[in-house]
């Protein structure tokens, strides 16, 4: 016989809690999202939201700003941070803690800045540093003088080898689609683990209205590119780079100094050199000594996948004129050896609606 419980507090503390409704997603508002962005967006990869993963989206109560993430029955992933007037973050990142806590869901905000973090441990987040953001000013681009003599020498010896470089338009034109596609099979072939599914994958086609190529080529061959991706309406992030295995020394960077030179002539002011992962100006990728055995080998799994290093060593031949600090701010909850599963799986596999 079951005994009779009386309805009281501490059974009710037994009972479950209705969880808050899921956040809607940032499609069914991808008109008020793409205006929000050209006004406000900030840091790399804030266009992402527009993507076709399943982007979920907290608004302000003004609905002048907004972030974004992707939800796992066990955690939430952020990318970046608020996208907003510096006024708005605190209530942004507000709403997104407290839906979190209601989600019952570990929260991690990837690759935030410092302002951001900042808000994310006044609401009881810890943060922790994972590398940096460079940039450029656009007007003040040169390759002369010594602190780009490696980019420049690269490039002159790709011309020398009879490089060329152009802007590319693979939404109207069949044979420049062709071009970037075989390209982009060719440089993921050399390395299989560079055909990730997550959303930090390379995939030419998707976001393409808000992006520019730039190619390589030689020989009527594309051998390389540098893909760029919309920031905001003055700003733009040199996104992917690509290269064919045997392509000519110098024939990437001279695509990406093709890039800057065509902003810089249309009177775009910035470019974001993209995250640097354990990368800072006076170590170089020394790693953090307090990610604690867990976050290293978290950050030895993705080195493997995505090859920081050798991405970093690469990026940073682009002498930037501004760094930026980077962290990721997390939650109590997010620590669990099932939200950092969970975190591991939006990482690296294509999450669906």
């Amino acid at each position: 016989m079951v005994p009779f419980i009386r309805h009281s507090a501490y059974s009710q503390r037994l009972m479950p809690t209705t969880r808050t409704p899921a956040a809607p997603y940032a499609h069914a508002y991808s008109e008020l999202v793409a205006d929000i962005l050209l006004r406000h967006g900030s840091l790399a990869g804030h266009f992402s939201v527009l993507g076709p993963d399943p982007w979920r989206v907290l608004f302000s109560s003004a609905k002048d700003g907004f972030v974004f993430f992707l939800e796992s029955p066990r955690c939430i992933l952020a990318w970046r941070g608020p996208v907003c007037s510096p006024e708005r973050e605190e209530e942004i990142m507000t709403l997104l803690v407290d839906y979190a806590r209601s989600r019952r869901r570990g929260l991690f905000v990837l690759q935030c800045d410092s302002s951001t973090a900042h808000h994310a441990t006044a609401h009881g987040l810890r943060s922790l540093w994972v590398g940096h953001e460079t940039f450029i000013d656009l007007p003040d681009f040169d390759l002369r003088g010594s602190r780009r003599e490696k980019l420049r020498l690269a490039i002159n010896h790709a011309r020398r080898c009879g490089v060329t470089w152009r802007e590319a338009f693979p939404r109207q034109n069949a044979e420049d689609h062709q071009h970037l596609d075989s390209l982009e099979e060719a440089w993921k072939k050399e390395r299989e683990e560079r055909r990730t599914e997550s959303f930090l994958r390379n995939d030419f086609t998707e976001l393409s209205e808000h992006r520019r190529y730039f190619v390589a080529d030689d020989g009527g061959v594309a051998v390389a590119s540098a893909t760029l991706t919309r920031v905001n309406d003055t700003s733009w992030y040199l996104q992917d780079i690509v290269r064919r295995p045997d392509a000519v020394r110098g024939a990437l960077e001279g695509a990406i100094a093709e890039s800057i030179v065509a902003l810089r002539h249309e009177g775009f002011t910035r470019l974001s050199n993209g995250p640097l992962p354990l990368w800072s100006p006076e170590d170089g990728g020394a790693g953090n000594p307090h990610l604690g055995p867990i976050g290293k080998m978290i950050l030895r799994n993705f080195d493997r996948s995505f090859r920081f290093r050798g991405i970093n060593a690469f990026r940073t031949k682009l002498a930037p004129n501004e760094i930026q600090p980077l962290f990721v701010a997390y939650s109590r909850r997010a620590l669990s050896p099932v939200c950092i599963w969970s975190l591991t799986r939006l990482l690296q596999k294509r999450q669906k609606f």
